[in-house]
């Protein structure tokens, strides 16, 4: 993870917090958040809101809940 950007690169997300299913380290956003901020990225700015979505009746019998997290960050430059 240290080498996915040189440093000033910019990382945009744009996604959910969705795992697959049988991973056993589930992060929050923020722990998420304080990993990659250790990893020398500072985030520009962030928001994250809750997501739900549902299928076709039929298809399935559940509905996903997830949390989208949509974020600027960009990797510090070592002094």
């Amino acid at each position: 993870c240290t080498q996915v950007l040189t440093e000033g690169g910019m990382w945009i997300n744009l996604g959910p917090l969705s795992y697959a299913k049988g991973v056993r380290l589930k992060l929050t956003w923020e722990e998420l958040r304080g990993v990659w901020e250790d990893l020398g990225y500072e985030f520009l700015s962030c928001a994250q809101k809750y997501s739900a979505y549902y299928l076709q009746p039929g298809v399935k019998l559940s509905t996903e809940q997830f949390d989208s997290v949509f974020s600027t960050a960009v990797k510090k430059r070592r002094s």
